[in-house]
């Protein structure tokens, strides 16, 4: 199997938790997802099972970032955020909302930095 395909049976079960409206289910399918395993395989390496890699899956990770803005709060959505760049997987879509979901809590300093992280 494939990360890709991996992620997105994640995403239809998240999806069909949202339609539902078991808001909660949806979070705790998307945290799963984007837990770690305890050790850190290379996201390319074929050998290591692709449960153990899905976790790096920016789908998923965006899907959560978008989960905790509309159901979390400041903090938890920060959180997410910061995971994504220490994970290094952030598109400049990403750096993009999350600058500008920090400018729209007035951390403009904090914005800025995130720009130049990104």
């Amino acid at each position: 199997a494939v990360v890709s395909t991996q992620s997105g049976h994640y995403g239809r079960d998240i999806e069909m938790e949202l339609r539902h409206e078991c808001y909660d289910e949806a979070l705790k399918h998307v945290r799963t997802a984007t837990t770690p395993p305890p050790h850190k395989p290379s996201y390319f390496d074929r050998t290591e099972s692709v449960q153990n890699r899905v976790y790096r899956s920016l789908k998923l990770w965006s899907m959560y970032a978008d989960l905790e803005e509309s159901l979390g709060d400041f903090t938890t959505t920060k959180n997410v955020y910061y995971r994504i760049l220490d994970l290094r997987i952030a598109s400049p879509q990403v750096i993009l909302n999350f600058a500008g979901l920090l400018e729209e809590k007035n951390y403009f300093e904090e914005s800025f930095k995130i720009y130049e992280r990104g």
